[in-house]
């Protein structure tokens, strides 16, 4: 009674900090992904002609069923309920009572876990469906039907997709079916498919990264120590070859396969699995167990204080610092993509050539930016910094003219 009692005051604390989450503002992937589902003439467009890395076939036909909704978190709801359903669905995979304490920890207030549980993408959906193939492996069809919809919700779930298929012995018709979608998808999305970009980083930072945030942590030693722990925890386990397949084998060759752009998010349907098996590792060490779930809740609230306060960025605020403003950027795409977006919201501002603002992204650290620059030809100083908490997002640095330009259209009021 009294686990079921923790567990359910931990699972509530998780979608409390969830619903916060949602009214975080909407950045530019998820931007692009409605821009996406709102461009096509038909549903089945998504599925036969969108080949953007951009496009996560059910989420996008969500968001095209949705159409356009003047509040943002609407768009969100399939990923907040899929978010919901995945930490229950980890509870279910956990062995014992401790073990489902620790996932319910581990899942409610893991920052990834919450980040894509309330973000208009594939992520959540995808993980949700990836788990439940894992928890209703033994009924396969249910297993297959779930697999495949996962794949079409992000197609890394085809990591797990790998994991079941090898360690699967009776029904194997049943896989006929994954088998199929994932056939079509590398056919159809993976030998066509157009990457948006995003910043450059070096494929090891990003297998760090990855690793790291297992434990609520960054940095080498955190991604080690969970590095070991995994390990350790796989060589106990009866369906070790699952995780080794799901968690080792394809991950590494996705990143060896990657190009130019990676991102740790692209691991995310590891994660629930990951945790599992760091929940399995505490339930069983105590004493350490208690150690590691001490210091995890310690770097977690670290991450999450961040972004509860600045979320995904502030760019309401920004444009409203600006307005009414014609602004110019570093990049034309992004910055022009979200002003277009909150446009909406925010009247007054455009975003053009030329004008008395210019905008500076920064997803990290941003103390070394200069505090004068010079763009289109003209001499800015930094006026304001508008930063961003978590894995999504960026920070706007606010560059001001100097002289500001005589049309007041294009001057702060």
């Amino acid at each position: 009674m009294r686990s079921r009692i923790a567990i359910v005051v931990v699972v509530v604390i998780g979608v409390l900090l969830r619903i916060r989450a949602l009214f975080t503002e909407f950045w530019l992937d998820e931007i692009w992904s409605l821009r996406i589902a709102q461009e096509v003439h038909s549903w089945i467009e998504i599925f036969t002609r969108v080949h953007h890395d951009n496009n996560h076939p059910l989420n996008t036909l969500f968001l095209h069923v949705l159409g356009d909704q003047p509040n943002w978190i609407w768009y969100r709801t399939l990923s907040f309920a899929c978010g919901i359903a995945l930490i229950a669905l980890l509870i279910r995979a956990a062995r014992n009572d401790a073990e489902r304490i620790a996932i319910a920890v581990f899942a409610s207030l893991s920052l990834p876990m919450i980040v894509y549980a309330t973000e208009a993408r594939g992520y959540a959906p995808a993980a949700m469906l990836c788990v439940a193939a894992y928890v209703y492996r033994d009924k396969q069809w249910v297993s297959a039907i779930a697999i495949a919809l996962a794949m079409l919700a992000h197609l890394t779930s085809v990591f797990i997709f790998a994991g079941l298929l090898v360690v699967t012995r009776k029904k194997f018709i049943a896989y006929i079916i994954p088998l199929a979608v994932a056939a079509w998808l590398f056919a159809s999305f993976a030998t066509n498919e157009i990457i948006g970009g995003g910043p450059a980083t070096s494929k090891l930072a990003i297998s760090i990264e990855a690793a790291a945030s297992i434990l609520g942590g960054s940095g080498i030693v955190a991604a080690l120590l969970a590095i070991v722990i995994l390990v350790f925890e796989i060589t106990k386990r009866d369906d070790k070859l699952f995780f080794i397949i799901a968690l080792v084998v394809m991950p590494a060759i996705a990143i060896g396969a990657a190009g130019q752009y990676v991102s740790a998010r692209y691991f995310f349907v590891c994660i629930p699995f990951a945790l599992l098996l760091l929940a399995s590792f505490v339930s069983r060490n105590t004493k350490a167990g208690v150690a590691i779930v001490a210091v995890w809740i310690l770097a977690t609230s670290m991450q999450l204080m961040p972004f509860f306060r600045f979320g995904r960025g502030a760019y309401i605020e920004a444009m409203r610092f600006m307005s009414p403003a014609v602004v110019s950027g570093d990049n034309d795409f992004r910055n022009g993509t979200v002003i277009a977006f909150y446009s909406r919201y925010v009247k007054g501002i455009r975003y053009a050539s030329d004008g008395d603002w210019y905008l500076v992204e920064s997803f990290g650290d941003f103390s070394e930016m200069p505090r004068a620059i010079k763009a289109n030809g003209h001499d800015f100083t930094l006026a304001r910094i508008f930063p961003y908490g978590g894995t999504s997002g960026w920070t706007w640095l606010v560059y001001r003219r100097v002289p500001p330009l005589s049309n007041p259209a294009s001057s702060q009021r």
